[in-house]
């Protein structure tokens, strides 16, 4: 049950990733397009594109974030420590807090399955965290 969940979250996180994020990054480019075009008479329709353009950015990174919470390439191509240290670094850049993640002695040669299960312990707990606790300093040992 497990498998196939995971193969259902990588084949969303690619969706979101391959298709959808390109779509949505093609509609920041005609976005930008539009607002080029514009007369220079036209600056109240000029600043709500640039507006919506930035919300289009903002979503594309809020897309490829979630792309990665779901199924992280990191965990099959570098391995659980770095893996963890990366989401770790991206959780505090997003959340806005700080996060100090430290590994030691962690097996190379941990089973695929057990690595899944430990990196997603780890976003599950930073997540409600961040969420819950109200704390700006996180400390992983």
């Amino acid at each position: 049950m497990i498998e196939a969940h995971e193969e259902e979250r990588t084949r969303i996180a690619r969706e979101l990733h391959d298709d959808i994020n390109q779509r949505i990054g093609l509609l920041a480019v005609n976005l930008n397009h539009l607002k080029q075009s514009l007369p220079a008479s036209a600056s109240e329709f000029r600043s709500e594109i640039e507006e919506a353009g930035k919300q289009v950015v903002e979503l594309v990174g809020d897309i490829q974030s979630l792309s990665h919470r779901l199924h992280s390439s990191k965990l099959e191509l570098l391995g659980l420590t770095e893996a963890a240290d990366s989401f770790c670094k991206d959780c505090s850049n997003v959340q806005k807090v700080e996060i100090d993640f430290h590994a030691e002695n962690i097996p190379r040669d941990l089973s695929a399955e057990i690595s899944l299960c430990l990196y997603r312990v780890l976003q599950e707990a930073l997540q409600n965290a961040t969420k819950h606790s109200g704390a700006r300093r996180f400390k992983s040992h």
